[in-house]
């Protein structure tokens, strides 16, 4: 496991554990809040932290960051249209509705999987 340690130099001492996790490590929020109720963020001297917990200046905490999830996208045929393509570009008009890449509730069928499918190098 991956250990980032934080330590918070904001002048605002009003401000969520959950928000200034999400600013500090480049997460989103919700992940934030996901790893403190997991238990994955630590503070000197604090205790049963909560994603609105306020933090104080200077106040450290540890957070232990879970390995990155692997995904596999298998290329599949996907509509939409290629305005140009070079070597370096590709210039498309991306239909409304079409997903851009795979997230929850949509893991197929996006618009990644057609590029995967149409330029697979």
């Amino acid at each position: 496991m991956e250990e980032n340690r934080v330590e918070l130099t904001v002048s605002d001492p009003a401000a969520r554990l959950d928000v200034f996790l999400s600013g500090a490590l480049g997460i989103t929020r919700s992940f934030a809040q996901r790893l403190i109720k997991e238990g994955r963020v630590s503070g000197e001297g604090a205790k049963g932290l909560k994603p609105s917990s306020r933090v104080p200046v200077g106040e450290e905490y540890a957070i232990i960051l879970p390995e990155p999830e692997g995904m596999e996208i298998e290329p599949e045929p996907v509509d939409f249209d290629v305005v140009y393509k070079d070597e370096d570009l590709i210039v498309i008009n991306k239909p409304a509705g079409l997903v851009v890449h795979p997230a929850p509730g949509h893991w197929r069928g996006t618009l990644v999987h057609g590029l995967l499918w149409r330029y697979p190098d």
